[in-house]
């Protein structure tokens, strides 16, 4: 099966199938939990990343853009880790030390968004000729499992985990309705 990037329709040179289904869905769970990684790393620096955001924001922006991932979703995304900010504030010579990081981090993370949504748009357009459906609650639930156990180790909290992925999963089942 191959799927032109630009257009997200399948042409049929392979049979469509569920093993293809399960295959990208193995590379999304790859994503997912290097997302999971770089959502750690910022999460640690939420209190620099409040300081900084007048300068990231145009930054991720660019980014987004330039990857082609939705800007409400990284929006949405980093508004999220804004209300997990503490009141702290750091010292500016900290602040000047982790902006490069957190701008590393925060491409990444965008970047693994691209990743994961060409997944989807592969996804969507087999399961649009095979006839399946959008939603697949037993998916929901062994992902956000998958999400969870890789969440722990991470010292990520559980609802910020919940809540981004509720915010990605929502925007995927969009992508796979418009790929229809």
């Amino acid at each position: 099966m191959s799927l032109d990037s630009h257009t997200d329709t399948y042409e049929p040179d392979t049979p469509p199938n569920l093993a293809r289904i399960d295959e990208l869905r193995g590379e999304i769970e790859a994503v997912d939990e290097s997302l999971l990684a770089h959502l750690a790393q910022l999460h640690s620096y939420r209190n620099e990343m409040k300081v900084l955001e007048a300068r990231l924001s145009p930054l991720r922006a660019r980014n987004a853009a330039a990857l082609g991932v939705p800007l409400p979703l990284v929006e949405g995304l980093f508004a999220l880790l804004a209300k997990e900010s503490v009141e702290e504030v750091p010292e500016p010579s900290t602040t000047e030390i982790r902006q490069k990081m957190i701008e590393d981090a925060s491409f990444s993370l965008i970047a693994l968004l691209a990743q994961r949504l060409n997944c989807i748009n592969r996804i969507g357009a087999v399961k649009a000729v095979l006839g399946l459906s959008v939603c697949d609650s037993t998916r929901e639930a062994e992902l956000k499992s998958l999400h969870a156990r890789t969440a722990v180790p991470l010292n990520l909290p559980l609802p910020l985990v919940e809540t981004v992925f509720t915010l990605i999963l929502e925007d995927s089942k969009a992508c796979q309705r418009r790929s229809r």
